[in-house]
């Protein structure tokens, strides 16, 4: 809050840089990440406090977006973020949505 209320980017960013590596979004693989991240309160409140304060002070980082980002995209490719997030408007679909993540189609075999 201190590095935020004199605009000391430097500081914000390498807080938000050691916070997203105490996430272990990074470090885990997509098909490990359900379990390892679910079973991990540390890394749920690293994760909860990183995205907080990139909501809150996001005019102050310059670096930290990077991390903030590769945690988002991880989320992502996990399949682990709400489904507003990865829905947008489509005005052909008739239900006015449509889903960013890939349905995976069944093989004809």
């Amino acid at each position: 809050m201190i590095a935020a209320h004199y605009g000391c980017s430097d500081v914000f960013d390498n807080l938000i840089i050691s916070l997203c590596k105490f996430t272990t979004l990074t470090s885990e693989s997509v098909e490990n990440l359900p379990t390892v991240f679910g079973s991990n309160t540390k890394a749920q409140t690293a994760a909860k406090t990183v995205f907080d304060l990139a909501h809150r002070h996001g005019n102050i980082l310059r670096e930290g977006w990077k991390n903030i980002m590769e945690s988002m995209l991880q989320l992502f490719r996990a399949q682990l973020l709400p489904k507003v997030m990865v829905e947008m408007e489509d005005f052909v679909e008739p239900n006015g949505k449509i889903s960013l993540q890939r349905e995976e189609m069944p093989s004809n075999r």
